[in-house]
């Protein structure tokens, strides 16, 4: 659909002259009504300094609420009616063909899409995301080779670093939630339009070079701890969370272990109190996103990874016997969802 209107939505935190090489990049590949939007979250509004006396592109500085809050923000500012948002990470760098490819797809068929995230060594950074049977995510086929072939690869989790939604999906889930601040919103996004049993998938041989870094700070361990026990309780139904409820309880001590072994227990600690704050909101948005789901909960546990094969983690959680107690917790739960599904 050639004629597609896409409305691009770039977050930044500062990070101003390398957003200016990714305007210049997309706005070779712009039509007259492709529209970018750039949300500068940083107090020091140097990105938007850099943009204030251009017409390449629209920005606006924003308090930081955090990227979910800036991705939905930078929607309203859109003054194209896309049909389509493509949402781009300020250190990606997309190639020529990113916004024709993304005019080639289906959105009558995929609610989202996303390309091949590449390395700049040109091995993968993600070709659609992980979704563990623990409610952790991590990217897939992480510095493996790209598939080159013009096919479509069906995924369950996207990843925010670049992906494109339908406009009418967007509406249909209410953009992204504001309330993780940062890390999750994608998976969050992912596992909703699932649960209302949308379609996306990975644009195979569509390539986006993205300056991955796996190593966190404290602040990003911070809301990662925070996230991912709220994100499952939010999004999963009732019957999946008691089914893997062993397996979670043990990895939940585990990375309690952990945290103490890598010096991040006050990390740890903090981001158990303020998940505990934000528990209430979370169980109200739950009533709402389970009451909407359509698929079941034998449905929804395909979705789901039980293999923890990811090379930037590595000791007891890469070992045969984590992945042996992992898979066969997954089988048993499933075999159990479809004898009373049916």
């Amino acid at each position: 659909m050639q004629d597609l209107v896409i409305g691009i939505v770039i977050v930044s935190y500062g990070h101003g002259e390398d957003i200016l090489e990714l305007v210049k990049k997309l706005k070779k590949q712009t039509s007259s009504n492709d529209e970018i939007v750039i949300i500068d979250n940083h107090p020091g509004k140097d990105t938007y300094n850099i943009f204030k006396k251009s017409d390449i592109a629209n920005c606006y500085t924003s308090e930081n609420l955090g990227f979910g809050h800036a991705c939905n923000l930078g929607v309203k500012k859109l003054n194209n009616k896309p049909d389509t948002l493509l949402f781009i990470n300020p250190d990606a760098s997309p190639r020529d063909d990113l916004l024709s490819a993304i005019r080639n797809v289906d959105f009558e068929k995929y609610a989202a899409v996303m390309p091949t995230i590449i390395l700049p060594d040109g091995r993968v950074n993600t070709s659609g995301n992980v979704l563990h049977t623990s409610g952790l995510s991590w990217c897939g086929n992480l510095y493996g080779k790209p598939i080159d072939k013009p096919v479509m690869q069906e995924t369950y989790s996207l990843s925010g670093a670049c992906f494109a939604i339908s406009k009418d999906w967007w509406k249909k889930l209410g953009g992204m939630d504001s309330s993780y601040f940062m890390y999750y919103e994608d998976t969050d996004l992912s596992t909703r339009i699932s649960l209302l049993g949308g379609k996306q998938a990975v644009l195979n041989n569509v390539y986006v070079e993205h300056d991955y870094d796996f190593t966190k700070g404290k602040h990003k361990w911070l809301y990662i701890e925070r996230n991912h026990p709220l994100y499952m309780i939010k999004t999963w139904p009732l019957s999946v969370l008691i089914l893997l409820s062993l397996q979670n309880l043990i990895l939940f001590v585990g990375l309690w272990f952990i945290s103490i072994v890598q010096g991040r227990l006050l990390v740890k600690m903090k981001a158990t109190i303020i998940s505990i704050k934000a528990l209430p909101s979370f169980l109200r948005a739950r009533r709402s996103t389970q009451k909407s789901r359509v698929i079941s909960s034998a449905e929804f546990i395909n979705l789901l990874d039980p293999t923890i094969n990811n090379k930037a983690l590595s000791g007891v959680f890469n070992s045969k016997a984590t992945n042996t107690f992992f898979i066969v917790n997954y089988k048993l739960s499933k075999v159990i969802l479809n004898i009373f599904s049916n």
